[in-house]
């Protein structure tokens, strides 16, 4: 049996198939990961323990969840929207 690839193509991945679309979700998760990079650089040159990188870091991951949350978003609008006259 031979295989080609046309029998085996299943097509690109779609953030591939349309370069003029950017993955936003790949770009979000870059960021974050450069993000945490910062963070872990940052604690340990400053001269705090290293087990206060996990704590950090734990405490931006929980406040990314909460941001990424629907109830949050609708609470935080609904502050800001009593907050103008």
């Amino acid at each position: 049996m031979r295989v080609t690839a046309e029998s085996t193509d299943a097509g690109p991945p779609p953030c591939i198939s349309d370069l003029r679309s950017a993955c936003p979700r790949q770009s979000i998760f870059a960021v974050y990961a450069l993000i945490i990079q910062a963070l872990t650089t940052s604690i340990l040159i400053s001269g705090l323990p290293p087990e206060y990188n996990l704590i950090i870091k734990a405490l931006v991951d929980l406040f990314v969840l909460f941001l990424q949350s629907d109830n949050a978003r609708q609470s935080y609008r609904a502050l800001v929207s009593r907050g103008t006259p």
